[in-house]
C-alpha cells in the first residue's frame, strides 16, 4: 500500500478504478523488477508496455499506450503500480522519502540500453520464480 499511498493523488479516480479492475483481471505480468525498477505488460486493447524506475524519490513512469502519449498518467501505469505495491519493489533505499511520480518522455528509454539493446545494469529478482504474472 506504500505506492498507492503515495501515487494516488496523481491519477484521476476513474483512471484508478479502470487500472484496479486490470489488475484484478490479472492482466498484469511483471516482466522484472526491484527496489528500483519495475518493467511489465498489461493487457489492454492490446499489450502494453511499462515501465518504472525510480530514482532519488522520482518514479520516471512511461506506458506506451495512447492515453499516455497525449492524457498523462494511465490505467496501465496504476494496475502496474498496484502490482509493484504487492512485490514491495520500486522502495527505493531505506530512509527514502515518499515517491513522486514523473513522466518520462520515450526518448529517454534509449539511455536504459547499450549499442547492443543490452540493459546497462543487472535486474535483481528477489523470488526464486524470476516471474510473477498477474494474467
Amino acid at each position: 500500500m506504500f505506492l498507492q499511498q503515495h501515487l494516488r493523488k496523481e491519477f484521476p479516480e476513474k483512471v484508478r478504478h479502470r487500472g484496479m479492475a486490470i489488475y484484478r483481471s490479472r492482466q498484469v505480468t511483471v516482466l522484472s523488477g526491484n527496489q528500483w525498477k519495475v518493467s511489465a505488460k498489461v493487457m489492454g486493447s492490446r499489450l502494453y508496455a511499462v515501465d518504472l524506475t525510480r530514482e532519488g524519490n522520482d518514479i520516471d513512469a512511461f506506458c506506451d499506450c495512447p492515453y499516455f502519449g497525449s492524457d498523462g498518467f494511465c490505467k496501465h501505469l496504476w494496475a502496474t503500480i498496484l502490482a509493484a505495491d504487492e512485490e514491495c519493489f520500486l522502495l527505493g533505499k531505506v530512509g527514502s522519502g515518499p515517491p513522486r511520480l514523473v513522466e518520462l518522455d520515450p526518448d529517454d528509454l534509449e539511455d536504459e540500453f547499450d549499442d547492443d539493446g543490452d540493459e546497462d545494469e543487472e535486474i535483481y529478482f528477489p523470488r526464486a520464480s524470476r516471474t510473477k504474472s498477474y494474467t
